[in-house]
């Protein structure tokens, strides 16, 4: 189940009357944060109607942050062929950039020369591919540090099966070491939907914070209680208030994505997660704050 985006995000944010049933949010208190944070999926979002920043580039992440106000990001990396983290969504650079081939089989070197293409930036100005470190050392010096969210997604589609263990453990060796590095444990986050990946995070740095991405299920409760994971991390559309207050119940942490549009945001705020991944962090930001 990889985590869907909609290209056609909300573009009628000053339309139609906001404040009209608004969502209930004083139970907020009661959550391990004080308030329900908000992450910017994959930056600032996907879709050039939120951002005219391609989604996980550097600058749709520092922009979320910096401009939009965001409590923390949502980040898509996979590992180059040099063992380097690179933060893009899709298997083949060639769905965005002027780069043709799998995302692992480059190096940082080749990718430092890739491009988006134009019309994935609004502002025409160009763009390029982030990298993982980059962005922990941007945000290293912020006071107080927003909470970066790493999504691994793990494309096996140019490996062949014998390479795919050793393909995920130098993935989470290159994370956990990126990490360590930085001393960014206590707010730079990991989320994948294999609990065996996750667990090999866990082997190398016991301390990082791992979410398990799935469905909330007594099952995927087990499961994240019975590895030590922190939280999980669902769909809005396939969430209930009972499913989050069950997984909270748990002392586990709960994240909502595919709260995008109005009517979205304000059913994912009223199920009271810890957290929601949203491509409009404006418009949901305005709903907790009115």
């Amino acid at each position: 189940m990889v985590k869907s985006f909609s290209i056609i995000s909300l573009i009628i944010i000053g339309f139609g009357c906001i404040t009209c049933n608004k969502p209930n949010i004083k139970q907020t208190s009661t959550l391990r944060f004080g308030k329900l944070l908000v992450f910017g999926h994959g930056g600032s979002g996907f879709g050039i109607a939120n951002t005219p920043n391609p989604a996980n580039s550097t600058e749709s992440i520092t922009s979320a942050i910096d401009f939009h106000g965001a409590d923390g990001v949502e980040i898509d990396v996979q590992i180059l062929k040099d063992s380097v983290i690179v933060a893009y969504h899709d298997v083949d650079f060639a769905t965005q950039t002027n780069m043709i081939g799998c995302v692992q089989s480059k190096t940082s070197t080749e990718v430092k020369q890739c491009q988006y293409r134009k019309e994935f930036v609004a502002n025409n100005k160009g763009s390029v591919p982030a990298f993982f470190d980059e962005i922990i050392a941007h945000f290293e010096s912020y006071n107080p540090k927003p909470h970066l969210s790493i999504n691994v997604h793990l494309h096996y589609n140019c490996l062949e099966y014998e390479f795919w263990d050793a393909y995920d453990w130098a993935f989470a060796k290159s994370l956990a070491k990126t990490i360590d590095n930085h001393q960014a444990q206590s707010w730079v986050w990991i989320e994948s939907e294999l609990p065996q990946f996750l667990n090999k995070i866990q082997q190398l740095d016991s301390s990082i914070w791992l979410f398990y991405i799935s469905d909330i299920s007594d099952i995927a409760i087990k499961t994240c209680l019975d590895n030590g994971f922190k939280g999980i991390i669902a769909s809005h559309h396939k969430t209930n208030t009972s499913d989050v207050l069950n997984a909270r119940k748990n002392g586990l942490y709960v994240s909502l994505y595919n709260a995008n549009i109005r009517k979205d945001i304000k059913l994912a705020i009223n199920k009271l997660p810890d957290f929601i991944q949203t491509d409009n962090i404006i418009l949901t930001k305005q709903y907790l704050t009115e």
